[in-house]
């Protein structure tokens, strides 16, 4: 039994070595798990919002869980050492550089599909709903009567490209349907867009 219970323990431990820290794996698909995420560290924005983040050897892991009138969006602010990188996924994917404090909502654009070292989620759409939504006499909204159910947005970040254990970040939920939708959500909430000051880091 010794010999048994000792061999068992190597191969952990070997498993650990290869492996690094064994972190649960994600699925990538906007079905944010307690399963998935059970290893992650969590804050807590409010009733409705969390945010989730880990890592296991080759990559980082963010989540953004929101309870909030859906669809939504993720806007991901950056500040690594290498400069200011802004993230968008909603049914796209984009990323950008901000190299100075004149960059708006527009300028620079958003190269759509540039996903070089990560990627998301993004948010599906049931095509014949909209379409009959878009047809109907009803003062419907054809995207919040499409949208197919997700929990919020999964990001995964290479360690290749990015280095995230001393970054800075700014995280805004937004919602995809207009003035009837909620106000949007920002974290750090007392942080503005231009001023990193009051940007925080994630750990991973």
């Amino acid at each position: 039994m010794s010999r048994l219970l000792l061999s068992t323990i190597s191969i952990f431990q070997l498993l650990q070595g290869c492996s690094g820290d064994l972190s649960r794996p994600v699925m990538i698909d906007g079905q944010i798990s307690t399963t998935e995420w059970a290893d992650a560290h969590v804050v807590t924005l409010d009733s409705l919002n969390s945010i989730y983040s880990k890592s296991d050897e080759y990559y980082y892991y963010v989540a953004v869980k929101s309870k909030l009138t859906k669809p939504l969006y993720v806007d991901v602010f950056i500040q690594q050492a290498s400069g200011l990188l802004n993230i968008h996924a909603s049914s796209q994917l984009g990323a950008r550089p901000l190299p100075d404090s004149t960059w708006t909502d527009t300028e620079p654009p958003t190269p759509w599909g540039y996903t070089v070292g990560w990627t998301a989620n993004t948010v599906r759409f049931d095509r014949k709903k909209m379409q009959l939504a878009r047809d109907s006499m009803l003062e419907v909204n054809p995207y919040s009567s499409s949208y197919i159910a997700y929990d919020g947005m999964e990001f995964q970040f290479s360690k290749k490209h990015f280095d995230l254990n001393n970054a800075l970040w700014r995280i805004e939920i937004r919602n995809m349907i207009g003035p009837e939708g909620f106000q949007p959500v920002i974290f750090p909430v007392n942080s503005t867009r231009k001023q990193t000051i009051n940007w925080t880091t994630l750990n991973f």
